[in-house]
């Protein structure tokens, strides 16, 4: 059962993954199968698969036994870069800046003791943290225009926008329902947000503002 999937900007190729198993990559116009990727991870759960956006590089998160890692690969399969979460770590979302240069990354306890704790943002060609931000997030998202960053927090319930260089906290998306998932608009402008009430919402990131809520039970 396919459990991730992400296909390349350019449509061409699409990345799967199931629960525990390589990453495969697909011709996406015939539907055939190109290749095997990362094989010799296979018994590591894949937790995110995103592309860069200019659709050169895969990063695939991965959480082994106590150990959260992200391996970068080419649109050849080869492995181009790789990083480590650190023990008792796993690693939730993951999601490219504006330029592909870094990537923001959730940090997952893999023990039931330790709580959500920050967010990492990671020169992934180096393999280094630039900016760590404490904060308890489940899922973030680079805004697609700016150095900004949306992560949706565990026990609040709500969104917060964060600067990724500097790690200053700049707005609050405060609810007014717990939210299960987040999104930016192409542009950056809008932050979408899907809430356990069954409405999407559409932010403005910069005020904190609803501008439109569309209900699931509108048909």
């Amino acid at each position: 059962e396919i459990e991730q999937l992400a296909v390349s900007p350019d449509g061409l190729l699409v990345a799967s993954a199931v629960a525990e198993g390589p990453v495969e990559f697909w011709d996406a116009s015939t539907g055939g199968h190109l290749r095997t990727v990362l094989d010799r991870l296979a018994s590591q759960r894949v937790a995110s698969l995103t592309w860069s956006h200019d659709g050169e590089v895969l990063a695939v998160a991965r959480t082994y036994d106590i150990e959260g890692r992200v391996d970068i690969v080419n649109r050849a399969g080869d492995q181009v870069s790789d990083f480590y979460e650190g023990a008792f770590w796993g690693i939730g979302s993951v999601s490219f800046s504006p330029d592909d240069r870094l990537l923001v990354t959730t940090r997952i306890p893999t023990l039931e003791n330790l709580p959500r704790q920050g967010l990492r943002v990671w020169d992934w060609e180096r393999g280094e943290t630039v900016t760590t931000i404490e904060a308890p997030a489940v899922q973030a998202a680079f805004d697609p225009q700016s150095g900004r960053i949306a992560a949706r927090l565990e026990q609040q319930g709500t969104v917060g926008v964060w600067d990724a260089e500097s790690g200053e906290q700049v707005a609050t998306l405060p609810g007014p329902a717990v939210v299960n998932a987040l999104a930016y608009g192409g542009d950056g402008s809008r932050v979408a947000t899907a809430g356990v009430d069954g409405v999407v919402r559409l932010w403005d990131p910069e005020t904190g503002e609803v501008e439109q809520s569309i209900s699931t039970d509108d048909g």
